[in-house]
């Protein structure tokens, strides 16, 4: 029997990863389908998990995993699915883009209609249930099949790790809460750690007055003296495409950019690194510090003492301007050509004054091209610097304790790089003021106090060592 055949339990169209693999077990890997479907595979038998994420790459549209009941039918029947959840996510997309969805849906009718046409759909499945009713699926020249291993995440949303909880639309659902653990707890994981990674984001830096970009608890803006920047700015406004957009037209970001970032800037030139900061470089003079990979552009932990080579900045940093056509790997979707080489280092950005500008609606423009200036941050709609993202899986592939703080972790692709290091049977520590997370309950250690107060006096505990 074919696992097509077999994945008929009697539900109707739908396929349920969740219910399968309580009764059947999971296969060992996941599997991702690239299909070119025309009007010669319409009645081919196709299934799609619920697990499973599919993306139609000529649209740019991707339907994630978990959001869809799964799909078991002929492809006429999934084709005739696909044009009606398009349908429904277009409106979510701008004016310019529509005629291209009108054109894969006419053509999508056509195909169907047996006339002509054909459409790319990749099919990622982590659960490994996605398949074509074939004897041999690798002799069709429609579909490319590649099996992958599943991350550490994966595996615990399918619940294949001991303990995991089904699949829960209501995070709330999941038992993740597990007290604080002590001072000597975590010094002890310190004092036999060698190769030691932090992850860091905006919680770590709370302390030291840096507000955070997003939810904040009622302790954090105590602590900063005040709420999140997303409580005072459109997050959904601020994309690198309308950045870059003329300064006339009602879509354009640069202005409330630049008032965004000039009410930043002298919160993190007053803030000082905290002993969460500290902990780190002191790590560092040891010899027991490997990388730390940071989610803030603060650049608190070089001014706490680990040297910039070992701080992988995923999102960038405000340590002076660049013309936004000046192309570089924290600019890589310039405003036109990329050309413009106009840069400012962190001591010609404030002696111009450019953040300490009294009017709100000033866009600091640049000298040679008069395109507008812009920090070296990383925007939404932009991707993170290239090769970013390996270093931070190669650091924590290499560490032997991994130490994430003030980070909630649910920011792709930042959110995966924990489960690298439970994958290996690493260590981790959680240090979380008010954030539970997927993989507290999998962690060696979760902190749930201050991080500065507490970092601090686990140092204390190991310069006893010294």
């Amino acid at each position: 029997m074919s696992q097509f055949e077999l994945l008929d339990c009697g539900d109707g169209e739908h396929v349920y990863s969740l219910d399968w693999i309580a009764e059947h077990g999971a296969p060992p890997r996941g599997v991702e389908l690239r299909c070119t479907f025309t009007t010669q595979h319409l009645d081919t038998g196709i299934c799609v998990a619920d697990a499973s994420s599919w993306t139609i790459p000529e649209l740019g549209v991707t339907q994630d995993a978990w959001g869809h009941a799964g799909f078991r039918g002929t492809v006429a029947g999934l084709l005739q699915k696909t044009c009606r959840d398009i349908e429904m996510m277009r409106g979510g997309y701008p004016q310019s883009v529509q005629p291209n969805f009108d054109a894969f849906l006419s053509r999508c009718a056509s195909i169907l209609a047996h006339s002509s046409g054909m459409f790319e759909m990749v099919i990622r499945d982590p659960s490994g249930l996605s398949c074509v009713d074939a004897d041999n699926v690798d002799d069709l020249d429609w579909v490319a099949r590649r099996f992958f291993s599943r991350t550490w995440s994966e595996d615990e949303e399918l619940g294949l790790h001991e303990n995991s909880p089904a699949h829960s639309d209501d995070d709330d659902e999941r038992d993740t809460t597990k007290n604080s653990s002590s001072v000597d707890a975590v010094a002890d994981l310190l004092r036999h750690a060698t190769r030691v990674v932090a992850l860091t984001g905006a919680g770590i830096s709370v302390e030291s007055g840096v507000p955070p970009f997003r939810n904040p608890s009622s302790e954090r803006e105590s602590a900063a003296g005040a709420a999140a920047i997303w409580e005072h700015f459109d997050a959904n406004q601020m994309t690198v495409q309308n950045f870059n957009l003329p300064a006339d037209d009602p879509r354009s970001a640069c202005g409330a950019w630049w008032k965004m970032k000039r009410e930043l800037m002298p919160k993190i030139r007053a803030a000082r690194p905290n002993p969460a900061h500290e902990l780190f470089a002191w790590l560092e003079a040891r010899g027991k510090l490997h990388t730390v990979i940071t989610q803030n552009i603060d650049s608190l932990h070089q001014r706490s003492g680990v040297p910039p080579h070992k701080v992988l900045e995923l999102h960038g940093h405000m340590r002076g301007l660049i013309c936004s056509d000046h192309a570089t790997p924290l600019n890589p979707v310039p405003r036109g050509a990329g050309t413009c080489t106009f840069r400012l280092s962190e001591d010609e950005m404030h002696s111009a004054g450019y953040f300490a500008d009294p009017s709100p609606n000033t866009i600091p423009m640049c000298p040679k091209c008069a395109a507008p200036l812009r920090t070296e941050t990383v925007f939404f709609g932009q991707p993170l610097p290239a090769g970013a993202m390996t270093r931070a899986r190669d650091a924590i592939g290499a560490c032997d304790l991994l130490v994430v703080v003030g980070s909630t972790l649910i920011v792709q692709p930042a959110c995966e790089l924990p489960g690298i290091a439970l994958q290996r049977a690493v260590p981790l520590v959680l240090a979380n003021l008010d954030s539970v997370t997927t993989y507290d309950r999998h962690a060696s250690a979760v902190v749930r106090e201050p991080a500065g107060a507490f970092f601090g006096e686990v140092m204390r505990r190991l310069a006893c060592d010294d």
